[in-house]
């Protein structure tokens, strides 16, 4: 079982859901960002605001992770809503990995400013990645992802246009940075 409070409940409730009456399933969801998650610790809308603020994008440690978009999410939730599930259980993701570095440099990429990337610690964090076949096999071409830039692309407008409502003092001092070896315990 996952050491991780996450990863220990995806695993419950993995093991439930297999005992269940056949209407139900479960979408395992894996990095999934937007505009609306609290960009105050939530690693790509905090880069992003931190870049409008031209503040450097601090990384404790670079790892590969699966993100997908929220819209995409709701793709997949409204397909399982009009079509029966061949299985209990799906990955709901996208299949690929990107690192956090990376990302901090799209988030560069999508704007004039280029702020400093800064990584805590060298190496890489235990990947938090996907096999997301199953989905993809039902699913087939109405599985479709948004770029990643692109959403970056979004998510900046969005907070450029929401900037006089943003936490900065929250964004400046970063709290999140100092818990993060706590909220991970257990992953390595």
């Amino acid at each position: 079982l996952p050491l991780d409070e996450y990863g220990f409940y995806k695993a419950i409730t993995s093991h439930y859901i297999e005992d269940c009456a056949d209407n139900i399933i479960q979408l395992r969801l894996f990095g999934i960002y937007g505009e609306m998650e609290n960009y105050r610790y939530k690693f790509i809308t905090n880069a992003v605001v931190k870049n409008l603020l031209h503040l450097p994008i601090t990384i404790n440690q670079n790892v590969f992770f699966d993100y997908m978009y929220v819209e995409d999410l709701l793709n997949i939730v409204e397909f399982y809503i009009e079509n029966d599930a061949r299985h209990k259980i799906y990955n709901a993701s996208s299949g690929t990995k990107v690192d956090l570095l990376s990302l901090a440099a799209l988030v560069n990429e999508a704007s004039d400013f280029k702020s400093e990337i800064i990584a805590l610690n060298e190496g890489l964090n235990n990947e938090y990645t996907s096999d997301n076949s199953l989905l993809k096999s039902e699913m087939k071409d109405k599985f479709k992802l948004t770029p990643h830039l692109e959403v970056i692309g979004k998510i900046r407008k969005y907070f450029k246009q929401n900037f006089t409502s943003l936490d900065l003092d929250t964004i400046k001092k970063d709290p999140y940075l100092g818990k993060i070896n706590e909220i991970w315990k257990g992953k390595k």
